[in-house]
């Protein structure tokens, strides 16, 4: 049986920025609340575009939704990164 263990306090696995992991995933939140609002708002248009396939139109929309999450997570977590190097650096 294998188990994989996750320290999320340990100095080493944060890298030479304190407070990495616990960052990380609070812009995964605010990610995924930046996807919510924004796919809240162009519900409409994208339902539109779904109807084109009526057989895979919620397999679309929840593709849609994960892969805006994700964006939104990647581009939050480059960016906080930059600011924090260069305050680091500075």
């Amino acid at each position: 049986m294998n188990v994989f263990v996750v320290s999320t306090g340990d100095e080493e696995s944060a890298g030479e920025y304190p407070h990495a992991v616990r960052n990380h995933y609070a812009l995964g939140a605010v990610g995924l609340a930046i996807t919510m609002v924004s796919v809240f708002l162009a519900y409409s248009a994208l339902v539109d575009v779904a109807n084109v396939v009526p057989l895979l139109s919620t397999t679309l929309i929840v593709f849609v939704g994960v892969v805006a999450w994700v964006a939104a997570w990647l581009t939050l977590d480059i960016l906080h990164e930059r600011v924090v190097r260069r305050r680091y650096l500075d």
